[in-house]
């Protein structure tokens, strides 16, 4: 594949879809069922195959659109994310930082790391949305009662 030729661009995100998809399912049976997991088994398949597919669109946007592609992003963030959630959907402000949270890292990382930043962006921000995430778990655990 030759980042030149942007003739292979939609089907190369195509297959990044289906081939996550797929991946997903197969883990999903082999963590639920295979090592007996539950629920945290198909969590812990979505997550890993969330973070190598959103690995293969970074490493395929920086080389298509460069930082600065990436960088209007933060800009369009809100208004691809209402393609798939409505604003007043509460999925749709999760998603609006996590987009940010992502493309923060892949502006950053790169300019500190170099190449190892570029492939640290999404782990990165794994770990960003982690911290977030138990802030969160922690601040409204009496609101919610857990």
């Amino acid at each position: 594949m030759a980042w030149a030729d942007r003739s292979f661009v939609p089907s190369f995100f195509l297959i990044c879809s289906v081939t996550g998809g797929v991946l997903n399912m197969v883990l999903d049976y082999v963590l639920v069922t295979g090592f007996d997991m539950g629920i945290s088994g198909a969590a812990v398949a979505t997550g890993l195959v969330t973070g190598i597919i959103t690995m293969m669109y970074n490493w395929a946007m920086l080389a298509l659109v460069g930082e600065d592609g990436v960088a209007a992003s933060l800009c369009l963030t809100r208004p691809l994310v209402s393609v798939f959630a409505r604003p007043d959907n509460p999925v749709y402000d999760l998603a609006v930082t996590g987009n940010r949270i992502c493309t923060a890292a892949m502006l950053v990382l790169p300019r500190v790391l170099g190449v190892n930043g570029i492939w640290m962006a999404t782990p990165a921000a794994e770990l960003m949305a982690l911290a977030l995430s138990a802030f969160m778990f922690l601040k409204y655990r009496k609101r919610y009662g857990y």
